[in-house]
Protein backbone atom coordinates (compact mmCIF):
# COMPACT_ATOMS: atom_id res chain seq x y z
CA UNK A 1 0.00 0.00 0.00
CA UNK A 2 1.28 3.68 -0.93
CA UNK A 3 1.91 6.25 1.82
CA UNK A 4 -0.27 9.17 1.89
CA UNK A 5 1.09 12.07 0.17
CA UNK A 6 0.97 15.72 1.66
CA UNK A 7 0.02 18.97 0.23
CA UNK A 8 0.02 22.30 1.77
CA UNK A 9 -3.02 24.34 2.10
CA UNK A 10 -1.59 27.02 -0.07
CA UNK A 11 -1.41 24.22 -3.17
CA UNK A 12 -4.97 22.83 -2.14
CA UNK A 13 -5.85 26.13 -2.81
CA UNK A 14 -4.36 26.89 -5.70
CA UNK A 15 -4.75 23.10 -7.11
CA UNK A 16 -8.84 22.73 -6.47
CA UNK A 17 -9.37 26.65 -7.07
CA UNK A 18 -10.65 26.73 -3.45
CA UNK A 19 -10.08 30.10 -1.39
CA UNK A 20 -7.69 30.68 1.52
CA UNK A 21 -10.58 32.19 3.72
CA UNK A 22 -12.62 28.78 2.91
CA UNK A 23 -9.62 26.28 2.97
CA UNK A 24 -8.99 28.04 6.71
CA UNK A 25 -12.66 27.38 7.67
CA UNK A 26 -13.06 23.88 6.20
CA UNK A 27 -9.71 22.71 8.21
CA UNK A 28 -10.89 24.91 11.42
CA UNK A 29 -14.31 23.22 11.28
CA UNK A 30 -12.91 19.72 10.79
CA UNK A 31 -14.70 19.16 7.27
CA UNK A 32 -11.03 18.92 5.82
CA UNK A 33 -8.77 16.84 7.83
CA UNK A 34 -5.42 18.53 8.15
CA UNK A 35 -1.80 18.63 10.37
CA UNK A 36 -1.00 21.65 12.00
CA UNK A 37 2.63 22.01 11.75
CA UNK A 38 2.67 25.29 13.82
CA UNK A 39 4.90 26.82 11.39
CA UNK A 40 4.05 30.47 10.01
CA UNK A 41 4.03 29.73 6.60
CA UNK A 42 2.90 26.11 4.85
CA UNK A 43 1.22 25.56 8.27
CA UNK A 44 -1.26 22.86 7.13
CA UNK A 45 -0.56 19.94 5.35
CA UNK A 46 -3.51 17.88 4.15
CA UNK A 47 -3.11 14.48 3.00
CA UNK A 48 -4.26 13.58 -1.00
CA UNK A 49 -7.00 10.83 0.32
CA UNK A 50 -8.39 13.21 3.00
CA UNK A 51 -9.00 16.15 -0.31
CA UNK A 52 -10.37 13.14 -2.16
CA UNK A 53 -13.03 12.27 0.35
CA UNK A 54 -13.85 15.77 0.59
CA UNK A 55 -13.99 16.36 -3.29
CA UNK A 56 -16.49 13.78 -3.17
CA UNK A 57 -18.18 14.55 0.31
CA UNK A 58 -18.77 18.55 -1.04
CA UNK A 59 -20.70 16.66 -4.80
CA UNK A 60 -23.08 15.21 -1.85
CA UNK A 61 -24.18 17.92 0.33
CA UNK A 62 -22.83 21.13 -1.26
CA UNK A 63 -24.10 23.32 1.29
CA UNK A 64 -22.09 21.65 4.04
CA UNK A 65 -19.46 22.49 2.41
CA UNK A 66 -20.26 26.25 1.10
CA UNK A 67 -18.65 29.03 3.09
CA UNK A 68 -20.39 32.14 3.52
CA UNK A 69 -18.10 34.03 5.45
CA UNK A 70 -19.32 34.02 8.61
CA UNK A 71 -18.19 31.45 11.41
CA UNK A 72 -20.14 28.17 11.67
CA UNK A 73 -22.18 27.82 14.32
CA UNK A 74 -20.47 25.82 17.36
CA UNK A 75 -17.65 24.51 15.00
CA UNK A 76 -20.23 22.63 13.02
CA UNK A 77 -21.78 20.78 15.70
CA UNK A 78 -24.93 21.42 17.40
CA UNK A 79 -25.54 21.84 20.96
CA UNK A 80 -28.56 21.13 23.28
CA UNK A 81 -28.23 23.50 25.86
CA UNK A 82 -29.27 21.10 28.79
CA UNK A 83 -27.42 18.02 27.22
CA UNK A 84 -24.57 19.83 26.42
CA UNK A 85 -24.42 21.73 30.43
CA UNK A 86 -24.29 17.96 31.31
CA UNK A 87 -21.87 16.75 28.82
CA UNK A 88 -19.96 19.32 29.69
CA UNK A 89 -19.85 18.71 33.15
CA UNK A 90 -18.74 15.44 33.25
CA UNK A 91 -16.26 16.23 30.77
CA UNK A 92 -14.66 18.91 33.47
CA UNK A 93 -15.53 16.49 36.42
CA UNK A 94 -12.10 16.59 37.37
CA UNK A 95 -11.31 20.33 36.77
CA UNK A 96 -11.41 22.84 40.69
CA UNK A 97 -14.53 24.64 40.43
CA UNK A 98 -12.45 28.10 40.36
CA UNK A 99 -9.97 28.46 37.87
CA UNK A 100 -7.40 31.28 37.09
CA UNK A 101 -6.97 32.75 34.04
CA UNK A 102 -3.93 30.78 32.94
CA UNK A 103 -6.01 27.58 33.66
CA UNK A 104 -9.17 28.93 31.51
CA UNK A 105 -6.68 29.88 28.64
CA UNK A 106 -4.96 26.51 28.27
CA UNK A 107 -8.46 24.33 29.10
CA UNK A 108 -9.88 26.05 25.94
CA UNK A 109 -6.41 26.83 23.91
CA UNK A 110 -6.29 30.37 24.00
CA UNK A 111 -3.98 33.33 24.88
CA UNK A 112 -5.06 34.43 28.50
CA UNK A 113 -5.43 38.04 26.26
CA UNK A 114 -8.68 36.70 24.34
CA UNK A 115 -10.07 35.29 27.73
CA UNK A 116 -9.42 39.01 29.14
CA UNK A 117 -11.39 40.19 26.16
CA UNK A 118 -14.14 37.56 26.77
CA UNK A 119 -14.26 39.25 30.60
CA UNK A 120 -14.26 42.92 30.02
CA UNK A 121 -15.83 43.08 26.48
CA UNK A 122 -18.21 40.30 26.23
CA UNK A 123 -19.07 39.55 29.69
CA UNK A 124 -17.86 36.34 30.92
CA UNK A 125 -18.86 36.13 34.67
CA UNK A 126 -16.36 36.17 37.34
CA UNK A 127 -15.62 36.40 41.26
CA UNK A 128 -12.61 38.81 42.27
CA UNK A 129 -11.33 38.12 45.84
CA UNK A 130 -9.19 40.75 46.53
CA UNK A 131 -6.51 41.62 44.10
CA UNK A 132 -7.30 37.55 42.53
CA UNK A 133 -9.75 37.03 39.67
CA UNK A 134 -11.39 33.81 39.40
CA UNK A 135 -13.37 32.07 37.07
CA UNK A 136 -15.95 29.36 38.43
CA UNK A 137 -16.60 26.30 36.39
CA UNK A 138 -20.05 26.97 35.82
CA UNK A 139 -19.55 31.07 34.31
CA UNK A 140 -17.39 29.06 32.20
CA UNK A 141 -19.69 26.87 30.55
CA UNK A 142 -22.34 28.90 31.00
CA UNK A 143 -20.01 31.65 28.58
CA UNK A 144 -18.87 28.53 26.21
CA UNK A 145 -22.73 27.62 25.53
CA UNK A 146 -23.89 31.29 25.47
CA UNK A 147 -25.06 33.11 21.89
CA UNK A 148 -21.50 34.90 22.71
CA UNK A 149 -19.37 31.78 23.42
CA UNK A 150 -20.40 30.31 20.42
CA UNK A 151 -19.49 33.44 18.22
CA UNK A 152 -16.03 33.05 19.07
CA UNK A 153 -13.97 33.17 15.48
CA UNK A 154 -11.84 31.31 14.89
CA UNK A 155 -11.64 29.09 17.67
CA UNK A 156 -9.37 27.51 19.10
CA UNK A 157 -8.23 23.24 17.84
CA UNK A 158 -8.71 22.72 22.17
CA UNK A 159 -12.13 24.90 21.71
CA UNK A 160 -13.30 22.66 18.45
CA UNK A 161 -12.32 19.36 20.53
CA UNK A 162 -13.94 20.26 22.95
CA UNK A 163 -17.29 20.83 21.87
CA UNK A 164 -16.90 17.45 19.07
CA UNK A 165 -16.81 15.58 22.52
CA UNK A 166 -19.91 17.69 24.06
CA UNK A 167 -21.58 17.05 20.33
CA UNK A 168 -20.55 13.83 20.73
CA UNK A 169 -21.96 12.91 24.25
CA UNK A 170 -25.36 15.33 23.56
CA UNK A 171 -25.77 12.67 20.21
CA UNK A 172 -25.73 9.06 22.71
Amino acid sequence: MMANTFISKEQFCRDYHVGKATALWLIQTGLLPAIDTGRKTGRYLIADTDIQTYLHQRELDPKKYRYKGTPPSSSGVSLKPRQARAALMALWSDIPDLLRLRDVAQLLGYDERVIVRWRREWGLQYLQASQFIYYPKQYLIDFILSPLGQVQYPKSPKHIELLRKVSVQNDS
